[in-house]
């Protein structure tokens, strides 16, 4: 089997783990919304070394944080399209 190491999670091998996703209402609070978003996908908090690692979640890779952090500095919203083509990130 696979180990539940942090490369294992990070690379999608060991089964058991989930990506974490958060949703924000952008059509109510679109600046606070994407504020937020902003602040949550920060290099200090989402990066590795960063605030989230520190309480035990494994960072996304440097090229999905960077493709996430893209896309809320593009405030593009997430559809059914995007979910059902696998381009979360």
């Amino acid at each position: 089997g696979v180990t539940p190491s942090e490369e294992n999670i990070a690379d999608e091998k060991y089964e058991l783990a989930r990506s974490l996703f958060i949703y924000i209402n952008a059509k109510k609070n679109p600046k606070e919304a994407f504020d937020f978003a902003k602040i949550y996908m920060s290099d200090d908090l989402a990066k590795s070394g960063g605030e989230l690692e520190k309480i035990g979640l494994v960072p996304l890779s440097d090229d999905k944080l960077k493709a996430s952090q893209k896309h809320i500095e593009d405030r593009k919203i997430l559809n059914d399209e995007l979910v059902k083509a696998g381009k979360v990130f």
